[in-house]
């Protein structure tokens, strides 16, 4: 039996007190998400490219998602600043056949109200232009090329 009281503060004593509940952390970022969304949106284009050209929906399917991880992985080396040729030539490519698949929808955008709005305001005219319809491609089709390695990096 020890005369000692035992210590009621200190190191040993707060090692052994037992911690407040906490929430387990999620693995995956908010951003993680949005990478992933926005990686589902390639597979989608590369998906209407390929259905444009007559390959049937399954086929389609079969071929956007291996095309899609296959040029993540070799557009990889970009993100990490290791350009090379293959990783800029992979990420064109991806960028266009993103671009391919974006240009029916971008096409037919001025048939939304959103376009109807800009167009009664003077901004734009009644349809959209080829031209026009080929840079707005190009340019969704390389934001969905870069944007879900990009955005996968970014902190919360």
């Amino acid at each position: 039996m020890s005369i000692i009281p035992p210590a009621t503060t200190g190191p040993a004593v707060e090692r052994t007190k037992p911690h407040a509940a906490r929430l387990p952390s999620f693995p995956v970022t908010e951003y993680q998400v949005i990478a992933a969304i926005l990686w589902l949106a390639g597979c989608a284009t590369t998906w209407f490219m390929l259905r444009a050209l007559g390959v049937p929906p399954w086929s389609a399917l079969a071929l956007a998602l291996p095309f899609q991880w296959i040029c993540t992985k070799l557009e990889a080396p970009i993100w990490r600043r290791k350009i090379n040729v293959i990783s800029v030539l992979f990420l064109g490519f991806d960028a266009l056949v993103n671009a391919g698949g974006v240009f029916a929808l971008v096409q037919r955008v001025d048939r939304v109200p959103f376009w109807s709005m800009l167009h009664s305001a003077g901004i734009v005219g009644a349809t959209i232009d080829p031209i026009s319809a080929t840079g707005v491609a190009l340019f969704l089709g390389f934001a969905l090329a870069a944007a879900p390695e990009t955005v996968w990096r970014w902190r919360a």
